[in-house]
């Protein structure tokens, strides 16, 4: 049904990764191409892609460009120094809830915690929020193979509105330099590049932190992993290894796909020059010869951090550090807060249809 060879064995998994020169990352993201004539007539001829894509579907060496770019925009020191600012925007928004004795989880923290890190984080400014929020939707709409026409095309008309605010960013940002990730661009000499940046941090930002918090804290909820939450509140030295082994168990990004450049060989199979091939990480993430024991929570195993969530080789995500703090700090904050909190009565994880990620609907939690 799918026309693709799965690849779920770790090892296997990781020889694809490790080979962009054999399997071409070029089919990761679908192209803009695919879209409707009237869609792509909406974009206008000049229109050359979704630039937030443009890393995650780029092969050597063009990838090497991007990559530098975005690492050095997402380097430790750079996301040390925001630290204090990811607590306040956590504890900001717990304290909106923390005394209702209930929450719906997703929309009142996780999404929006995510989402507030990441703009203070490039230098959105806060009366433009909303509007960006949904060009950032509509842009993955672009992309989006299942979207309706209508869909698409109202999403190709935004995304005009969207170069158009992110010109005016730049153009403020030249003369008004603030400490975010937009200005440092501009004084590196990148201002050509910085919606590039902007957008493809936020298209692959928000959802994966997202559902990266939300799915550790239902685990932690299980009577089997509840110490941990209990431990987190007053120990947050653990909350790093906590949120490494829920990136294993229930990572939000499973794998995109590759094709083969050349015939080639994934452990005994031969796979033919032209095909299709999905490395699922998150299968590669419960293997259990590299796994002892892949379906138990376990944030003290030897290998927490081994697991592949974030990617491998080239791929590698370039936010991995800043979703691991935002992440811990989300757990710590949580937790400290809410010791009491549990699944709300009847509540029974739901997940959106993806072959690609894997996000809670909604998350409902009591206390």
């Amino acid at each position: 049904m799918l026309g693709t060879y799965v690849v779920t064995r770790y090892d296997d998994v990781v020889s694809v990764l490790n080979d962009p020169a054999t399997f071409s990352s070029s089919v990761s993201i679908p192209s803009y191409r695919t879209n409707p004539s009237e869609v792509r007539e909406v974009l206008g001829p000049d229109f050359q892609g979704v630039a937030g894509v443009k890393m995650v579907v780029a092969d050597p060496p063009e990838h090497a460009d991007h990559k530098r770019i975005g690492s050095w925009l997402f380097r430790r020191d750079r996301v040390n120094v925001f630290v204090p600012r990811v607590r306040e925007i956590g504890a900001e928004l717990i304290s909106g809830f923390v005394d209702a004795g209930e929450v719906e989880l997703i929309s009142r923290f996780s999404e929006p915690f995510a989402y507030h890190v990441l703009c203070d984080f490039i230098g959105i400014p806060k009366d433009a929020r909303d509007d960006v929020r949904a060009w950032t939707d509509q842009i993955i709409t672009l992309v989006d193979p299942t979207a309706s026409i209508e869909n698409k095309m109202a999403a190709a008309r935004a995304v005009h509105d969207w170069k158009a605010f992110a010109d005016e960013l730049v153009a403020i940002r030249t003369s008004h330099p603030e400490n975010d990730m937009v200005s440092e661009m501009i004084a590196a000499g990148h201002s050509d590049r910085a919606r590039e940046y902007v957008e493809g941090a936020l298209t692959a930002g928000i959802y994966t932190t997202r559902d990266m918090i939300s799915s550790c804290v239902v685990a932690l909820m299980h009577p089997d992993n509840r110490k941990y939450w209990d431990e987190l509140g007053v120990n947050p030295e653990i909350a790093p290894s906590v949120i490494e082994e829920s990136m294993r168990q229930d990572a939000p990004h499973k794998g995109l796909s590759r094709i083969a450049t050349r015939d080639a060989r994934i452990g005994d199979t031969d796979v033919p020059a032209g095909s299709l091939v999905m490395p699922l990480v998150g299968s590669a993430n419960r293997d259990e010869s590299v796994f002892l024991d892949p379906d138990v929570f376990d944030p003290l195993r030897d290998n927490v951090k081994q697991h592949l969530a974030f990617g491998r080789g080239i791929h590698l995500c370039i936010g991995a550090y800043l979703a691991r703090t935002d992440g811990a700090i989300a757990l710590e904050l949580l937790a400290r807060a809410l010791p009491n909190a549990r699944l709300a009565d009847g509540f029974v994880p739901e997940y959106f249809p993806s072959m690609f990620f894997r996000g809670l609907q909604d998350v409902r939690l009591s206390w």
